[in-house]
């Protein structure tokens, strides 16, 4: 047998005398050959903006055979979490029932045998929507090239149906359900009885026969939904932040574990890191285009946070406020969650987690040290690696966000700087010696080819789960936060151990589908 998987293939422009048409391996009886076609013969199968070994690396890894690894020093970084987790995990396993019920017969298996994957929604704001929006843009039958060839791969006619939502707020549903009708009206199937409302909503949709469901509620919620989700046996997409205290990563990392004994892909909303424009510049780092890397220096948008009163219980805060006269304290914290600390794990975390994402994925590792630096009338929080890049993390000025820019990332090294955001290298003498092409460069929605990965490895059963490395990059996230709040340095070790609990997910789940609005 023989397998031709073709791949979207940029060659750096420094290194074209490199470029390989295509490659070839046996294993067994199969013959496998890797073939770049023509910027204008693109399938979108793969994505890669490496050069052809690494084309020839990621598509080996999608069908399990070659063993193809990080860099070294990435993976010992990533055993290293892990293992200094392990012994914090046994506290963090649920005593609910999720944590013993097993994977309905056939769920994860099964998967790659149907003829259509039915979706369930958790979390009916911006970002679920959106979510759920790219995900039926990847149906075959709305003709999306990218889904229709992995359908055709598969050897299945892969059509995606939304058959479940769920939401605390009855107009956040009904709102979601007109806009993903309107788009996608032969997608959307709901009837009355898949539509569910109130704090334990989500329990309610887990029962249902779905294949892949997406988590899109406040971080607070996300382990204790993750770890029912995985329970139930579901295929997951879940958003950034993972959580938003330490016990939450360590909930999420137990159940990373029971989700890889199932066989259960998920994926994590880190668009950056997937992004080929992104892909093209770390690749240019690693290689050394500004020498070592001494400092990067990190911009994010951020509006002044904004927390309410919190209310000495949760009875009492589902009095009426005054604020508005017919919403309760709670309602409104939950309809700003993002301005609330309890529910967003502050605006560092909720913010800023994708960006320090991509920094690890740059370094290769996690930051082993963080302090809160004043000087003047500003403050950053600095984060120092184990090769001693120094990290700088600051919240831009409204003037610095007009135009829509949202974020900065600019990294400096012995040899040169990185424009990381535009995809731009300069020399020391600051001038222009590689630019990622405009193609690559990332859009402000940057999900599409996440999620497209997720479908392919529920189609083919290929291992996908990113729940670890994203747990490292909440983790980061989390330690920012507590510096900020600290009047000493912290390190990786003292802040992994630390037992603080900002909300609690259960109380609130406790409400049951009593709902708000």
């Amino acid at each position: 047998m023989t397998l031709v998987i073709q791949c979207y293939h940029v060659p750096p422009p420094r290194f074209t005398a490199h470029k390989v048409d295509s490659a070839s391996f046996r294993c067994g009886d199969s013959t496998f050959r890797f073939a770049v076609p023509p910027r204008s013969a693109i399938i979108n199968f793969v994505r890669c903006s490496f050069f052809a070994p690494a084309t020839a690396a990621v598509a080996a890894q999608m069908f399990r055979v070659h063993a193809v690894s990080e860099s070294p020093k990435h993976v010992d970084t990533r055993r290293e979490f892990i293992r200094g987790s392990s012994l914090l995990i046994a506290g963090a396993l649920p005593s609910s029932a999720s944590a013993t019920r097993s994977a309905p017969q056939g769920s994860p298996a099964g998967i790659a045998r149907k003829s259509a994957l039915k979706i369930g929604l958790v979390g009916c704001g911006f970002r679920g929507v959106a979510a759920a929006t790219h995900l039926l843009g990847l149906s075959s039958h709305q003709g999306a090239g990218r889904a229709k060839a992995l359908s055709e791969f598969a050897g299945m006619e892969c059509e995606l149906t939304l058959s479940a939502l769920a939401d605390i707020f009855p107009d956040r549903l009904q709102q979601a359900l007109r806009c993903l009708r309107g788009r996608y009206a032969g997608s959307t199937n709901v009837p009355l009885e898949h539509r569910f409302v109130g704090f334990d909503g989500f329990r309610r949709l887990l029962e249902k026969d779905l294949d892949l469901v997406i988590l899109a509620t406040p971080p607070v919620f996300r382990p204790l939904h993750l770890e029912e989700a995985v329970g139930a046996g579901k295929h997951i997409y879940a958003e950034m932040p993972l959580a938003v205290d330490v016990p939450g990563v360590r909930r999420m990392l137990a159940a990373s574990e029971r989700a890889e004994q199932q066989g259960l892909a998920i994926r994590v909303g880190l668009g950056r890191r997937r992004n080929a424009g992104f892909q093209h510049t770390l690749e240019q780092l690693r290689t050394g285009a500004v020498g070592r890397i001494q400092t990067i220096d990190v911009g994010w948008y951020g509006s002044a946070p904004q927390q309410p009163e919190q209310p000495a219980s949760i009875a009492r805060s589902l009095d009426r406020g005054t604020a508005h006269p017919t919403r309760s304290p709670l309602e409104q914290q939950l309809r700003n969650w993002t301005q609330v600390a309890r529910f967003s794990g502050s605006e560092i975390v909720e913010r800023h987690v994708r960006d320090l994402d991509a920094i690890n994925c740059i370094l290769q590792s996690h930051p082993l040290c963080v302090r809160a630096v004043h000087e003047n009338s500003n403050s950053c929080i600095e984060y120092t690696y184990a090769d001693g890049a120094k990290v700088r993390s600051q919240r831009l000025s409204p003037e610095a966000c007009k135009g829509g820019k949202n974020a900065s990332l600019i990294a400096k090294g012995n040899a040169g700087w990185c424009d990381i955001v535009a995809g731009k290298i300069f020399n020391v003498e600051n001038q222009l010696i590689e630019c990622a092409s405009s193609s690559l460069i990332p859009p402000a929605d940057l999900l599409a080819d996440p999620l497209a990965d997720l479908l392919t490895a529920i189609a083919t059963g290929q291992n996908l789960n990113d729940l670890q490395f994203a747990c490292e990059s909440t983790q980061t996230a989390l330690m920012g936060r507590m510096a900020a709040q600290s009047t000493r340095p912290l390190n990786w070790d003292e802040c992994l151990h630390c037992n603080s609990v900002l909300s609690d997910a259960e109380q609130l789940e406790s409400l049951g589908d009593r709902p708000l609005g």
